[in-house]
């Protein structure tokens, strides 16, 4: 895997990888007991993000000398000969408080920045039999069940618009900021779905006033970009990642054309 060559044979590198972790995260969230542990943050970890982090980081190493950054070791993780332009972000497990539940909500994330924009992204949504995926300058798809993938697009100009909010973050700020938008419909979702249903043009905007991890949105916002959307912070400025402790502190996402 080249990552120096981002295009369509790359992403279904990805997708093939995230796809095998979440075949590994099934396997735990169907099973009849589920262990969990509580981490330094407070929030859950259980085995199912420990070993699809294993098994994720394990792949890109074999096909990647680029820095490897992941929820679950969020040291940089390097090869021999590492190349510092390049860095894989990973969410083994996006929406664990969702997958606790036994919700449909969570997702597997791998995403590629270059020079901290990222370039090219793989979110898989197990549970939904759905994966999303897309890199810059080469497209985005959408991939349900065994079905060939599907180009997808985020500018859609539909009406009344939708705004996706978060099932487990959905605070006062965001509250106070989606009433401009009181003729529009709400959807609430989990985990890095919300990203992607503003690149399938689902839904137009997902504003996120809290603080979140870049993990947490990488993958999905190289999609995002890939479909056509923005991604910016809180100042309208394009969101970036590679910041100290790898922490956003809210961001828009949305298909360019609500804000």
């Amino acid at each position: 895997m080249n990552v120096a060559n981002i295009d369509y044979e790359l992403l279904l590198n990805l997708v093939e990888i995230a796809e095998k972790a979440s075949a590994i995260v099934m396997k735990h969230f169907n099973a009849d007991s589920l262990a969990t542990q509580t981490k330094s943050d407070n929030s859950p970890v259980t085995a199912a993000d420990m070993e699809a982090h294993a098994y994720i980081v394990g792949e890109l190493k074999n096909y990647s000398n680029a820095q490897i950054v992941s929820e679950e070791d969020a040291k940089i993780l390097e090869n021999t000969s590492i190349d510092t332009n390049y860095t894989f972000l990973v969410d083994p497990l996006d929406g664990t408080k969702e997958f606790i539940r036994k919700d449909s909500d969570f997702t597997v994330n791998i995403g590629l920045l270059k020079h901290g924009t990222p370039v090219a992204g793989v979110v898989c949504a197990p549970a939904q039999n759905l994966c999303y995926f897309g890199a810059k300058d080469v497209g985005a798809w959408k991939k349900t069940n065994d079905r060939p993938p599907e180009p997808m697009h985020a500018s859609q100009n539909k009406s009344p618009k939708t705004i996706v909010v978060s099932k487990s973050h959905l605070d006062e700020k965001t509250e106070k900021f989606i009433k401009k938008y009181d003729k529009a419909n709400q959807k609430s979702v989990g985990s890095s779905l919300k990203m992607c249903l503003v690149a399938s043009g689902e839904a137009d905007l997902y504003p996120r006033m809290g603080p979140q991890m870049e993990w947490d949105t990488a993958a999905a916002d190289a999609v995002v970009r890939a479909a056509g959307g923005v991604v910016t912070d809180l100042a309208g400025q394009p969101l970036a990642y590679q910041k100290p402790e790898w922490r956003h502190h809210g961001f828009l996402c949305s298909n360019g054309l609500v804000l």
